[in-house]
């Protein structure tokens, strides 16, 4: 097994408990042909600008009739928590960094599971199965709802910015927002599982 990451700082964080990794790029992989008996690929196909070459090239490091397994947020139904904190972010002054605006452009791409579907078809992806639907988290506070979402990268740099008083509000604002809705946080899913 081996993990690979574009971000030296992601693959640092723990590395003494987990299997050895590699930086790289899920475009190039450094592996060599067949080099792995699977690959999976968990909530990474939703960030690249075209997810048909990533599948081609997990398939291409697997050897042939191994197995290729995915996940992305579904782009279907998004979660009104969700909605309601980005409101109150925004209403506050955040806005989306440059690199946050390029994921959500491209998320769609397989965000549903008729398009991961004619992604992994188009992939030359083997015996294809995909599922989309709602995970049942059990997370139901506001508060861990909140602290989820602001401690996201998108998030955390404009909450860290603030005074300690505007933070406060912010926080306020949001656990009320979510609370308002009444939802837990069960986000919408697209599973993908594939051979090659």
């Amino acid at each position: 097994m081996v993990a690979v990451d574009a971000s030296w700082s992601m693959l640092a964080h723990s590395a003494a408990g987990r299997p050895p990794a590699v930086v790289g790029d899920i475009n190039r992989l450094p592996l060599v042909d067949g080099a792995v008996d699977g690959a999976a690929a968990a909530f990474v196909l939703n960030h690249v600008a075209d997810p048909v070459a990533a599948l081609t090239e997990l398939c291409r490091v697997v050897r042939p009739g191994g197995f290729v397994v995915a996940s992305v947020f579904s782009a279907a139904d998004p979660s009104a928590a969700k909605s309601a904190i980005d409101g109150a972010l925004a209403r506050a002054g955040w806005e989306p960094p440059q690199w946050y605006q390029f994921i959500k452009s491209v998320g769609d791409r397989v965000g549903s599971a008729a398009r991961m579907s004619d992604a992994a078809c188009a992939a030359h992806l083997e015996q294809v199965d995909v599922v989309e639907g709602r995970v049942r988290t059990g997370v139901t506070d506001p508060r861990d709802i909140v602290r989820y979402r602001l401690s996201q990268p998108q998030n955390a740099r404009f909450v860290a910015g603030l005074s300690q008083a505007a933070r406060r509000q912010v926080i306020d604002e949001c656990m009320a927002a979510v609370a308002a809705t009444g939802e837990a946080f069960d986000p919408g899913v697209v599973l993908l599982a594939a051979s090659t």
